[in-house]
């Protein structure tokens, strides 16, 4: 499990209105899922996230193939890029938010 918090780190505003990102993370049976835990923002406060590392993934770092569903159950392939110097994985979208 891991948590992200995202503001754009100008002032306490985002804190006092609560328009900051807040998200929860869960990596289990090779899924990952992610959780909006802030409803109150309806958007997101800066790019979104690029791209999302596993660390300690020795048992990953095969993988060649990897993708996300969105609500619409809509499919979108992720491009991997293992690292066994490191025994981590990253996944990005090419440029496009996660």
């Amino acid at each position: 499990m891991g948590e992200l918090f995202i503001d754009e780190g100008d002032s306490l505003s985002e804190i006092l209105t609560q328009t900051y990102e807040y998200y929860e993370f869960h990596l289990s049976a090779n899924s990952i899922k992610k959780w909006v835990k802030n409803q109150k923002n309806s958007g997101p406060v800066g790019r979104g996230i690029d791209s999302f590392v596993i660390a300690n993934a020795k048992s990953l770092l095969s993988v060649d193939f990897a993708c996300m569903q969105d609500n619409d159950d809509v499919f979108t392939p992720l491009t991997i890029t293992p690292s066994a110097s490191t025994n981590s994985i990253s996944f990005s979208l090419n440029g496009t938010v996660i």
